[in-house]
């Protein structure tokens, strides 16, 4: 009941069998510790667990059932698209949690935690590393966090903000818990990652998690609440009268996980901070510039206008082609894409780089101005600092190098297996007898796969009566098919079959069968029953969702992947960038609209490609997603 009164459990003792890399990090400061490649896999900013209070449950697919889309359960789901009111009680007046337009998931609970490790069989709470612990991992985002248990690596997805718990955070038209997951979503997303695994197995595309089961955190007694405060605004701790709300029901979701790295603040950044090393010796104006068509905007300056013009363009016309339509394959006007970078044209030199002790680029002091656009802009919206072009050392944004007694014995095993690589290539592209065909640049190929997995994985959703996460509600319009939503897989995962990609975050996602929104419309902030369903609302969403990923793998700044993330460059590179982004978005809509791929997945690739991989994860491997 409301007024029960519940204290943070104390520390449980627990000397469990943990790996070298979670003891390593337990023993060693960071900024001393010489990481190896599984912590550049999957975590390298060290959490403190504490085990609380609480319940946990395995997860047995058959125990998550969809009920039925029935007029009766289409209004409970509505009826959450709005703050809690006085029914609940004073304190939980205004506060929003969460609303899907779907019918919700029947839950059985099963108590039998036999297949898990023991140090997990007790909810987890993130605490402050300096606080009294059970158990260390890594960071892997504001509310998650993962830890490797004999051999296995789980992710814990809702087990505190940061270290401060599950605060109440002020918005302004509402209030919401944050740090954790609710019972609604943590079904969500264990039976939507089942699903969603299932969906892609066939198509040799791996999930990133393996759902496992939940936490049900006992009430704790709180004292913070989050505001925006400050010039630029922040989110800030402030001290407030302690809450309980003991009626919400904090969450954790388990997982086992197949990788940690995001797509887009790891991977991408960090190979495009790469490229001022990897393609010193690029011909930027004929190999690069010259392989844009020659209507591109400002091509002739030597300036191509970046990736997300011609997305905006192929946005407008192919939305306004597809009215009332359902995203087949092929379908649409498509002209916009044919100003993309010419691929085949496209001419990238690679060579290995050396470690970047001063500066991305090669030479440099460090002190060099580096530029996202080409433009020059100095904002003076504090909402729009991260637009500042070109940045300087004491800019935020500008990028900070990796510590070499860190990283250093990791980049160069990765060095050498680059240069082997390209004297291959180089042997091979000398003997006038070779009959074999010669491979892309590896710049060339993991950007075209990229693009090519991340279409392949929307064409299964569409065709497969699933959205990741896309729809409208009261706030605006929610989108949770981008770049950041996928992680790297482990170069060794099992069952890769030569992937690099697989999706997570599927706590928003939901099916056709159950999909709720045919059946009302929204007038601002106000939600009606139509007089009858509107079934090309399910087609319009998806269009939407198809979109707005392809808008987040083109760099579109726009476009809200969940955290801001820019990899600035000398401005002579940045043709390049805008080349590798194009080569991305040409091979999303070639699987997209079931094209054969321009460069099939090749095993030989593997090893370099991952070499290459590990370099850029290096140069960011401090970014939190």
């Amino acid at each position: 009941n409301n007024t029960t009164q519940h204290k943070r459990a104390p520390a449980v003792s627990y000397r469990g069998k943990l790996d070298n890399s979670t003891r390593q990090i337990m023993s060693q400061k960071k900024e001393q510790q010489a990481f190896d490649e599984d912590n550049l896999m999957f975590g390298t900013v060290p959490v403190a667990f504490r085990c609380v209070p609480g319940k946990a449950y395995n997860y047995i697919p058959s125990n998550l059932t969809e009920v039925d889309n029935t007029e009766h359960e289409r209004e409970i789901a509505i009826s959450k698209y709005k703050p809690l009111t006085k029914e609940f009680g004073e304190e939980y007046v205004g506060i929003q949690g969460p609303a899907m337009p779907t019918t919700r998931l029947e839950v059985k609970k099963s108590s039998d935690l036999s297949s898990w490790p023991e140090i997990l069989r007790k909810p987890l709470l993130k605490v402050g590393l300096n606080e009294k612990h059970d158990l260390k991992g890594f960071a892997c985002g504001v509310r998650s966090a993962i830890v490797k248990v004999n051999g296995q690596w789980f992710r814990l997805k809702g087990c505190g903000n940061n270290d401060i718990g599950f605060p109440i955070r002020i918005n302004k038209f509402n209030r919401e818990i944050r740090g954790c997951m609710f019972p609604s979503t943590a079904a969500r997303e264990l039976h939507m990652s089942n699903l969603i695994s299932n969906t892609l197995k066939p198509l040799g595309i791996l999930g990133a998690n393996e759902a496992m089961g939940w936490y049900e955190y006992e009430a704790f007694k709180q004292n913070v609440q989050l505001e925006k405060k400050g010039n630029p605004p922040k989110w800030e701790q402030v001290k407030t009268s302690s809450y309980l709300l003991p009626r919400i029901v904090r969450c954790c979701g388990l997982f086992k996980i197949n990788g940690d790295r995001r797509l887009d603040c790891h991977v991408l950044n960090g190979l495009e901070l790469l490229l001022p090393r990897v393609c010193c010796s690029t011909d930027l104006k004929n190999g690069v510039i010259g392989a844009f068509p020659n209507d591109r905007a400002d091509k002739d300056k030597g300036t191509p206008q970046d990736t997300s013009g011609p997305m905006m363009m192929f946005e407008i016309f192919w939305h306004d082609s597809m009215q009332g339509k359902f995203p087949k394959p092929g379908e649409g006007v498509t002209m916009s894409l044919d100003s993309l970078v010419d691929i085949k044209k496209l001419n990238i030199t690679e060579t290995a780089p050396s470690f970047p002790t001063k500066s991305i680029i090669p030479g440099g002091d460090g002190k060099e101005k580096l530029w996202i656009k080409y433009d020059e802009c100095s904002p003076t919206n504090v909402e729009l600092l991260h637009t500042k072009n070109p940045l300087e050392p004491a800019d935020k944004g500008y990028p900070s190098l990796p510590k070499q007694n860190s990283w250093g014995k990791v980049w160069d095993s990765c060095e050498a297996v680059l240069k082997e690589h390209y004297k291959t290539m180089s042997n091979n592209n000398d003997n006038d007898n070779t009959t074999t065909p010669q491979s892309p640049s590896l710049l060339k190929y993991l950007y075209y796969r990229f693009g090519y997995e991340c279409g392949t994985i929307q064409r299964a959703l569409t065709d497969g009566g699933i959205s990741w996460g896309t729809y409208e509600d009261p706030l605006g319009y929610h989108c949770n098919a981008h770049a950041n939503n996928l992680v790297l897989l482990a170069e060794d995962a099992k069952d890769h079959n030569q992937s690099f990609l697989a999706p997570l975050d599927l706590d928003m996602s939901f099916t056709e069968d159950n999909f709720v929104l045919s059946y009302y419309t929204l007038d601002g902030k106000t939600v009606n029953k139509s007089g009858k369903k509107d079934s090309s609302k399910w087609g319009l969403y998806l269009k939407q969702e198809v979109t707005g990923f392809m808008k987040t793998l083109a760099g579109d700044m726009e476009s809200s992947t969940g955290v801001t993330n820019i990899a600035p460059m000398p401005r002579h590179m940045l043709p390049l960038k805008t080349a590798l982004r194009d080569v991305m978005l040409r091979a999303f809509w070639d699987a997209y609209s079931k094209k054969k791929a321009l460069y099939p997945a090749d095993p030989k690739l593997r090893k370099p490609s991952y070499a290459l991989l590990k370099m850029a994860l290096i140069m960011t491997s401090n970014n939190i997603a």
